[in-house]
C-alpha cells in the first residue's frame, strides 16, 4: 500500500513543477506514477524515484511567476484545546490574526485526559525580514 505522505509531498512538488492529474498504477510493490501514458517515476513504501528525462517531456500548465522575493520563517506553538472543539476556526483565527501569516497548519496532536495537545506550524512571510520580536508580537497577540 502506497504511503499517503508521499504521494502528498509528490503531489505538491509535480504541481509546483506544473504537472497536475498525474496517476499512480500499482506494479507489485511499487506504484508506477503518470502522466497520461508517460512514466514519471514510481513510488515505493517508503521512497520514490523521479525520471528528469520524463517530467521534462510532460504537458505542463503555466506556472505562477513570483513578482517579488519574501522572506519566509516559520514558528510551532502548542495549545491545548478540549478534544472535541473544532480545529477549522483555530487555524482560521491564527491566519487572521496577521497579514504576515502565510500558512497555517496541524503538525502533531495528542489526546491526554479529554484534552488535546495540538502543535501548530505557522509560516510567516513578508518583503522585509520578520524580527524574532516581531514574531513574539504576533504570537503574543493570538487569541484561541
Amino acid at each position: 500500500e502506497s504511503n499517503t505522505e508521499l504521494k502528498q509531498i509528490l503531489s505538491a512538488f509535480l504541481t509546483n513543477l506544473g504537472i497536475a492529474n498525474v496517476r499512480y498504477e500499482k506494479s507489485g510493490s511499487r506504484a508506477v506514477i503518470y502522466k497520461e501514458r508517460l512514466e514519471l517515476g514510481e513510488l515505493r513504501l517508503d521512497s520514490f524515484s523521479l525520471y528528469t528525462e520524463s517530467l521534462l517531456k510532460a504537458d505542463k500548465k503555466q506556472l505562477r511567476v513570483r513578482d517579488r522575493l519574501l522572506h519566509k520563517t516559520s514558528e510551532d506553538i502548542t495549545i491545548e484545546v478540549a478534544s472535541d472543539k473544532q480545529l477549522g476556526p483555530v487555524i482560521s483565527k491564527i491566519k487572521e490574526s496577521s497579514d504576515k501569516i502565510s500558512e497555517v497548519y496541524v503538525v502533531d496532536s495528542l489526546t491526554k485526559d479529554n484534552k488535546l495537545a495540538i502543535t501548530i506550524r505557522i509560516i510567516f512571510e513578508d518583503e522585509n525580514e520578520i524580527s524574532r520580536e516581531e514574531i513574539a508580537k504576533i504570537k503574543d497577540s493570538i487569541r484561541i
